[in-house]
C-alpha cells in the first residue's frame, strides 16, 4: 500500500487480517441472516467468537468498523481492490472512527485488553503535586525497575507505530506467500526478497541467483533467511490471535 495516511493504513493492516480468519468471515455471515434464518451448526461459531471475549476490538470500535465491510470480507474482496473501488466509502468510515486505536496503548486503564505480555498492578498517582511531565517520568522509572524479567524490553528497528504497522503488514505478506509456495521454496524466497525486503532474504535470493549462473543452485537456503521468514510467520500468527483469539488464520 502506498498511501502514508496511518488510518488508511491501520484499516488495511485490520481488514487484511480479518480475511485471514474464517471463523469470523463466517461470523459475519450469521450476522447479517435475518434472525429467524440463524439456525444450526453456524450458532457455534457466534458463541465461541463472543465467548473468546474479542475485547480489544469491541472495545476499540475497530469491530464495528469491520462490520461495515461485512459484504466485502465474505467476499473475500482485498483491500487493494476495496480502495480501488469504493475509496469514498473507507474515507468516511475512517472519520467516524477518528482517535481509536489499533493496538492497545502503552498504559491503559484497568480491566481493558489483558492479554498475555500484560499485567495489571495496583500504583498510587499524586495528581496534587505533580504535572502530567512528571508522572510520566516517574512511569518510565517504575517501569524501569518493575519490568518482570520475562517480559524483557521489545527490540525493533522503527520506534513509530506507522513503522510497526508496515511490519505487520510485511509479516502478512510472507505468511500468504509461504503458505502459496509451499512446494516451491526459492520460488517463496523470491517474493518475500522483493515484497517484504528482508535483508537476509534479499542476500540470499542475490546469491542464489549467482550460484544458479554457476549451476549451483541447489544448495540450500541459509539460515538467516529462514529465521526471518519463520519469525515475519510467528509474528503475523500473533497479531492475528491478538485479534482474533480463536483458530489460525487461513494461510498459516
Amino acid at each position: 500500500m502506498k498511501d502514508d495516511n496511518e488510518e488508511l493504513l491501520r484499516a488495511g493492516c485490520l481488514y487484511e487480517y480479518a480475511r485471514e480468519s474464517h471463523a469470523f468471515r463466517c461470523l459475519l455471515v450469521l450476522n447479517n441472516r435475518k434472525r429467524e434464518e440463524r439456525s444450526g451448526q453456524l450458532t457455534c461459531i457466534e458463541y465461541e467468537g463472543d465467548s473468546a471475549g474479542n475485547v480489544h476490538l469491541i472495545r476499540s470500535g475497530w469491530d464495528m468498523w469491520l462490520n461495515g465491510f461485512a459484504d466485502e470480507l465474505i467476499a473475500n474482496t482485498s483491500f487493494a481492490e476495496l480502495l480501488r473501488t469504493s475509496r469514498s466509502k473507507i474515507d468516511k468510515s475512517l472519520d467516524a472512527r477518528a482517535g481509536y486505536n489499533l493496538y492497545p496503548k502503552a498504559v491503559e486503564s484497568a480491566g481493558r485488553y489483558v492479554k498475555p505480555g500484560m499485567q495489571e498492578v495496583l500504583i498510587q498517582i499524586d495528581w496534587l503535586h505533580y504535572d502530567n511531565r512528571e508522572i510520566g517520568a516517574e512511569m518510565a522509572r517504575w517501569a524501569a525497575h518493575n519490568r518482570p524479567e520475562s517480559e524483557p524490553e521489545p527490540h525493533r528497528a522503527g520506534k513509530k507505530r506507522k513503522s510497526k504497522l508496515r511490519a505487520d503488514l510485511k509479516a502478512l505478506s510472507a505468511l500468504r506467500i509461504w503458505k502459496l509456495y509451499e512446494e516451491e521454496p526459492w520460488k517463496r524466497l523470491e517474493l518475500i526478497a522483493k515484497i517484504c525486503r528482508y535483508e537476509g532474504c534479499k542476500r540470499e535470493w542475490a546469491e542464489h541467483k549467482q550460484r544458479s549462473r554457476r549451476g549451483h543452485a541447489k544448495e540450500p537456503i541459509s539460515g538467516q533467511a529462514k529465521t526471518e521468514m519463520s519469525d515475519a510467520r510467528t509474528r503475523a500468527l500473533s497479531l492475528f490471535q491478538r485479534f482474533f483469539p480463536w483458530g489460525k488464520p487461513s494461510n498459516y
